[in-house]
C-alpha cells in the first residue's frame, strides 16, 4: 500500500494536461506587457517633462531696455549728449560693480569645516 499511496502523492503534485503551466506563461506575458507599458510611460513622461521645463525657464533680469524716440535721436544738444554720457557711465560703473562681485565669489575659499 505505501507504492499506492506514494503514488497518489506524485500524481496530485503533477498538474493536470499543463493547465499550471499554460496560467505561468499567461502572468509572465501580462507582467511583460505592463512593465513594457511602464517603461514607455516614464520615457514619455521624461521626454514631455524636459520640454515643458526648458519653456518655462525665462532668464529675468534687471536691464533697462531703451528705445529711443524720434524727437530723443534728433536731439544733439550739448546737455542731452552730456546725460548720455553720464548715463552710460552709471550703467559701466553698475557692471564694474556686478564684475567685482563675481569675481571676488569666484576666488572665494571654503572654510575648514573639519574642526
Amino acid at each position: 500500500m505505501d507504492n499506492q499511496e506514494s503514488a497518489i502523492a506524485d500524481e496530485s503534485t503533477i498538474p493536470e494536461g499543463g493547465k499550471v503551466a499554460k496560467s505561468s506563461n499567461k502572468a509572465v506575458f501580462i507582467t511583460f506587457v505592463v512593465v513594457l507599458f511602464l517603461v514607455f510611460a516614464g520615457i514619455l513622461y521624461m521626454l514631455l517633462g524636459k520640454s515643458s521645463k526648458n519653456s518655462n525657464n525665462e532668464v529675468s533680469t534687471n536691464q533697462q531696455i531703451v528705445t529711443p524716440s524720434v524727437s530723443d535721436s534728433l536731439s544733439t544738444t550739448d546737455s542731452q549728449l552730456d546725460k548720455d554720457t553720464q548715463s552710460i557711465d552709471n550703467n559701466i560703473k553698475k557692471l564694474d560693480s556686478d564684475v567685482t562681485s563675481v569675481d571676488q565669489g569666484l576666488s572665494d575659499t571654503p572654510a575648514d569645516l573639519s574642526q
